[in-house]
């Protein structure tokens, strides 16, 4: 059943419950909270106090004494300027470190420069270096093609020698069979004649 006299309590404990659901303050929202009672030229009344006495309640803290107005501003002065003490100080902290950093790696990269020509010119002598040896190299691959054709030309030159003097000495034992059984014979008769003297008497 409908519960009469909506009081101002009623309806700001109604408003309050709305706003934590974070939901908008209406007459009807306001009206479901009171669980569908109260008449709606109520409701609107105690809303308009209840936003009436919102609004001077915000005013007055709005207006601060001056010596509070003066002291707060003074600490805000104050807050800002060691604020940006602090700052300065990051500022060059950051930008010593920057340029610390930033030397470091001047060095570095001069060090890794340095580095870079001398392996440049250590490549460049192993390469001259490789060079002359491939120079070499083919050199002797030369001068072995031109051994190997004289040693073929040696061994041929050999092989012929061999061949001449196997025919000379085929001629030569040729010849000395030849003379040999001749002066065996003539060297015979010349002995029988030495040993039988009293024959050649006869």
């Amino acid at each position: 059943m409908a519960r009469q006299g909506i009081t101002l309590d009623d309806v700001q404990t109604a408003v309050t419950e709305i706003e934590a659901r974070n939901e908008r303050v209406t007459l009807l929202a306001v009206r479901r909270a009171l669980g569908d009672t109260g008449s709606m030229s109520t409701i609107r009344m105690h809303l308009e106090t209840l936003r009436s006495r919102r609004s001077n309640e915000n005013r007055a803290a709005s207006e601060l004494p001056n010596d509070l107005a003066a002291a707060i501003s003074a600490s805000v002065s104050t807050l800002w300027e060691h604020a940006q003490q602090i700052a300065r100080r990051d500022i060059d902290a950051i930008r010593g470190a920057a340029m610390a950093q930033s030397e470091a790696l001047g060095n570095e990269l001069e060090e890794m420069s340095t580095i870079y020509d001398e392996q440049t010119e250590e490549l460049a002598k192993i390469q001259l270096l490789k060079n002359k040896l491939s120079e070499q190299l083919r050199e002797a691959e030369q001068t072995l093609v031109a051994t190997k054709a004289e040693n073929n030309e040696l061994v041929k030159l050999n092989e012929a020698l061999l061949l001449r003097i196997d025919n000379q000495t085929a001629a030569l034992e040729g010849l000395i069979n030849r003379i040999i059984p001749n002066d065996l014979e003539n060297l015979s008769l010349s002995s029988g004649a030495k040993m039988n003297p009293r024959a050649r008497k006869k």
